[in-house]
Parts: C-alpha cells; structure tokens; sequence
C-alpha cells in the first residue's frame, strides 16, 4: 500500500483520545481498527461489552471475531511485554474480553525513543482483513470491501461505543509523525 493510503486516526470522545490507530484504505478500515484497539484496551471500561457481543451474534460474526482476537493474542508476546512495563506490571489475560494482554494506548513511551518496530511477527489474515500493529500497541488494519466485516464496521463501531451517532463521527483524524 502506499502512503497516501494510510489514515490515522483516535476516538473522538474525551475519555478515548487515547486509542490510537491506522487504517489502510479508507474510513471502514479506520472503524474496524478503532474496534480492535477498543476491544485491546485494559480494563478501562472503555467498551459496551455486551451490545458488541449482540451484534456479533445477530449477525453472526462472534466467530469470525473470535479468530481475530485469538490471532492477535498468539502474536502478542512483544506487544505484552512492552504493555506489562507501562501497565504497572500488569500481566495475562485483560485486554477487552481477555484476549492477549494488557496495552498501553495511553502514549507513554510514543517519542520518547519508543522503538518503531512491528509487533506481530507477521501480518494476520483472514476474513478479508489484514492486521499488524506498529509502535507496540497501535492497530494497523487494511479491511477489503469483500470482508465480511466490511459493510458492519459502522454499526459495530456504534454498538461498541454505546454511541447512536454517526459511526464516522466517533473518531477523528490527526496527524501523529510517531505512527
């Protein structure tokens, strides 16, 4: 993909601006990554757990979900290490509903010599979705219009917030040169 195509972007509302992503290729990619980074975020209540779940079920996505959670938490050995020294030495399971770790999307250590690296050793695909992350904890989705999570990012992103706005109103994008 080339650069132009990228998209960054963090959660409109005051309590979320922490949660920091990157699409690739459009708004829906933003959406979805905004849903990863939302599901990843420890234990700050940050989600409306239950109406995703419903939504997922409705539509029965859970497993096509699920699988990317579960992928996203086997490659997350670099991601949890970096979280457990900014996270108060928090470690296991936590991030969302348990996949993974704990990660830090609160900005300690984003430009100050935080290391740039990928954390997934490889990008995960499937379901019509690419996923990796940069700068320990950042998601960096690349959603294709034939996923199956193509045409219900918007309303899962509402469901996940709790929010009957507009989908594309949840997040805003930004220029961060750290990402």
């Amino acid at each position: 993909f080339h650069r132009d195509d990228l998209s960054v972007a963090r959660l409109s509302r005051d309590d979320l601006k922490h949660i920091k992503v990157v699409g690739v290729a459009g708004k829906r990619s933003v959406m979805m990554a905004c849903l990863v980074a939302l599901y990843r975020d420890p234990g700050r209540h940050t989600m409306n757990h239950k109406a995703f779940w419903k939504a997922l079920q409705d539509y029965e996505l859970e497993k096509a979900w699920e699988r990317l959670m579960d992928t996203i938490g086997e490659e997350t050995d670099a991601w949890n290490s970096y979280n457990s020294r900014y996270s108060g030495g928090r470690s296991g399971s936590g991030g969302g509903a348990g996949y993974g770790g704990y990660s830090d999307y609160s900005g300690n250590g984003y430009g100050n010599g935080s290391s740039r690296q990928d954390v997934l050793t490889t990008p995960w695909e499937g379901h019509g979705v690419t996923v990796n992350v940069v700068c320990n904890s950042v998601p960096v989705i690349d959603l294709a219009p034939h996923s199956i999570f193509h045409g219900n990012a918007s309303w899962l992103l509402q469901a996940a917030t709790g929010s009957c706005g507009k989908a594309d109103g949840l997040f805003e994008y930004y220029q961060d040169r750290d990402v």
